[in-house]
């Protein structure tokens, strides 16, 4: 069994500055260097912590088209199926400005492991015993019981699609359709903590601590319920100031690739946060490190035009162990426990219904006359909330 690795085949180094890769990929008797260079760029991408990530997709992409080639557009073994997947997937959960949607990614990260066990293993040889030797080599690694199950459906949702596209037969899905989900104290993987609302209090003391783009993404969230995602991605072009309640529709978010829409409703307390942040063009982000650096009274670097879920939360994480430091007693939390204590408060004071309409949640068809009642039902929310 290989050996589980998160890089793709050979060796991802800098040269003069610059990303180059050794390798060989398939179908080439003896390995090459070759520069790192985005589809239609003329350099090699700088050697940096970002950039490291990027060259890692790029390589991949190369690997993949490769052993598409030199196996003919056939599928025989389970890294054709995999990279004929990945390229189906690469079409199907793509935005109408050509871009990626986060279930793309997924998918990717998903079933990378099955490569790189059994990559050499005809395409409809895999059975239960391969997917649950996967699994608990998972267990093994500590990958936590959520993320198992995560990885181990996208593999069964590949086998789907290879048998509705008659590449390997109903029986090989259905074998690996058998495995079932590992259960909350009963399989031995990891467990993770469950996600608790946070008190207002706690939240409240740390504030002082952040710089105010900081703040008001954490204000905004806990009267919104946004997704940190969602707080991350806010531009003035995305909100209807029409109506007295107002309307963000994030160009990405969690349930896109199903066909949701997704809006957030912006009552009178977060319109007051967020006013500031609208002054500047419509197509730039509200909330930028840059900003926050310079509220900190350090000068303004080239970082990132936004935040992401990563440092948004590292952000709040660096508030808390300075409020610590200065000898408050306060919990950890982050942007996810502030959706809970929104979510908490809208079951409080409505019921279930209205939080799953207000938190984005959808377990029911998309339709016009859902989404009216929903949006409805959600600017009331923020009427009286936030």
């Amino acid at each position: 069994m290989a050996k589980s690795q998160s890089k793709p085949p050979g060796c991802i180094y800098a040269n003069n500055g610059r990303l180059w890769w050794r390798g060989k990929l398939p179908g080439e008797d003896k390995q090459k260097y070759r520069p790192i260079r985005p589809p239609g760029a003329r350099h090699a991408l700088l050697d940096s912590p970002d950039n490291r990530k990027a060259a890692v997709y790029i390589v991949r992409n190369w690997w993949e088209t490769a052993a598409r080639k030199h196996s003919g557009g056939k599928v025989t073994t389970v890294s054709d199926l995999v990279a004929a997947y990945i390229a189906h997937a690469q079409i199907y959960y793509r935005r109408q400005d050509g871009t990626l949607t986060g279930e793309a990614k997924r998918i990717i990260w998903g079933i990378r492991l099955v490569s790189e066990h059994y990559g050499s293993l005809p395409a409809d040889a895999v059975t239960q015993t391969e997917i649950k030797a996967i699994r608990q080599k998972m267990i093994d690694d500590n990958l936590a019981r959520t993320t198992i199950n995560a990885k181990i459906n996208i593999v069964k949702r590949m086998y789907y699609w290879a048998a509705d596209e008659q590449i390997v037969p109903p029986s090989t899905w259905h074998a690996v359709q058998v495995v079932r989900n590992l259960q909350r104290g009963r399989s031995g993987a990891r467990e993770t903590a469950i996600v608790r609302p946070i008190d207002e209090k706690q939240v409240r003391a740390v504030l002082p601590y952040m710089p105010a783009t900081l703040q008001s993404m954490v204000q905004l969230q806990l009267l919104t319920g946004m997704r940190s995602t969602e707080v991350c991605l806010l531009r003035p072009q995305n909100i209807d100031r029409s109506g007295t309640v107002w309307i963000y529709r994030p160009e990405q978010h969690k349930t896109e690739h199903l066909g949701h829409t997704r809006h957030v409703a912006i009552g009178p307390q977060s319109q007051k946060i967020l006013r500031p942040f609208l002054e500047r063009k419509p197509d730039q982000y509200c909330f930028t490190p840059d900003d926050s650096m310079a509220q900190r009274g350090r000068s303004r670097q080239a970082m990132r035009p936004l935040y992401d879920r990563r440092t948004y939360y590292r952000a709040i994480w660096y508030a808390i162990k300075t409020a610590r430091r200065d000898g408050l007693q306060v919990e950890c939390w982050g942007p996810h426990r502030l959706r809970h204590t929104f979510l908490t408060n809208i079951r409080k004071h409505f019921d279930i219904e209205t939080a799953r309409i207000a938190g984005g949640h959808s377990n029911m068809s998309s339709t016009e006359i859902y989404a009216e009642r929903d949006l409805a039902r959600a600017e009331e929310v923020a009427r009286q909330l936030g």
